[in-house]
């Protein structure tokens, strides 16, 4: 995690608005945008649209951008109903461009279209009857992506729900003695009812981070809610294919009197597009409940080494 803080990029905003204009002949008006371990920029033109310029750490791998480019592209080649950001190319042709920052490291960056909404999360819980629509859209990711093969996708990645018993040594760090404990019954459940079906679940590459920060919802002119958009391809990974809509369904298990309606929503959704196993069905629940562990442990741990990265996802796990 240290190489990550000291690979993050800090580009200021002057310095950004010259790669943009260098690579991408766009001059334009620059605001940065949260990040935790990147550097994002919201791009705004007079008359031409907004983008977002990202700065990528020094840790990802050049494989990593390319194998999110390429879902992208093949997102967009599928017709996804809900949109996604797009890769452009830079002045050259090239969906990738590196730059320097003041201290003569190079940083690869990408520009991306904005795809306009606001999270799902700050629209609980009159978003709840998006649900549905979004476990079809999740279903539509899922059929799309089987196609993507990329040797950057076999990574060890923190977030991936098959790679989670990591958690279990790191428990310590939740500082709530009542949280520590519900993470830990967790996941006793988890190694004796879901780890021994891993070897009988089915494969693929997948977004991996469908929270509902990422998921973008908006309001028609009649002020009715539709999915907006499915932002943030950071995670991506070769996994179970059923971990995305886990992640999905991790979130709605909170602050709800009924965490099980949610996640039944959800399902019915993705089920429309992508059936179900008898087998994946029977993991779900402690998968989607296994996403809300592994964001609890990490953003504990994270806030030990670097206290301005703590996650909102201890906050909210503790009201659930």
């Amino acid at each position: 995690m240290s190489l990550m803080i000291e690979n993050r990029p800090e580009f200021t905003t002057a310095a950004a608005r010259e790669v943009l204009l260098k690579s991408y002949g766009i001059e334009a008006r620059l605001t940065p945008l949260p990040a935790e371990w990147d550097q994002n920029f919201l791009v705004h033109t007079d008359g031409h649209g907004a983008y977002v310029l990202k700065i990528a750490n020094r840790v990802h791998s050049q494989g990593l951008l390319e194998i999110q480019n390429l879902a992208m592209d093949r997102l967009a080649e599928g017709n996804l109903a809900t949109p996604t950001p797009q890769v452009l190319e830079n002045s050259q042709g090239r969906q990738m461009t590196i730059a320097h920052d003041d201290r003569g490291r190079d940083y690869r960056v990408r520009l991306l279209s904005h795809v306009e909404g606001v999270a799902m999360a700050k629209y609980a819980p009159a978003a709840d009857r998006l649900l549905v629509p979004l476990g079809r859209a999740l279903g539509e990711v899922a059929d799309l992506l089987t196609e993507i093969d990329h040797p950057a996708a076999a990574r060890e990645l923190r977030w991936d729900l098959r790679q989670a018993s990591w958690i279990a040594a790191n428990t310590h760090h939740i500082d709530r003695t009542d949280v520590r404990a519900a993470v830990e019954r967790w996941l006793v459940q988890w190694q004796g009812r879901v780890v021994p079906h891993f070897p009988n679940l089915p494969m693929s590459v997948i977004h991996g981070d469908a929270n509902d920060e990422n998921v973008l919802v908006a309001e028609d002119t009649k002020g009715i809610l539709h999915l907006s958009g499915l932002i943030d391809f950071g995670d991506m990974v070769l996994t179970h294919t059923i971990n995305d809509l886990a992640v999905a369904g991790g979130y709605t298990l909170l602050d709800r009197e009924d965490p099980v309606e949610g996640l039944l929503a959800i399902t019915r959704g993705y089920n429309q597009v992508r059936s179900l196993s008898e087998l994946e069905l029977e993991v779900l629940f402690g998968l989607a409940g296994l996403r809300l562990c592994v964001s609890v442990v990490s953003s504990s741990i994270d806030a030990v080494i670097d206290p301005t990265s703590r996650s909102l996802a201890t906050a909210r796990w503790t009201r659930c």
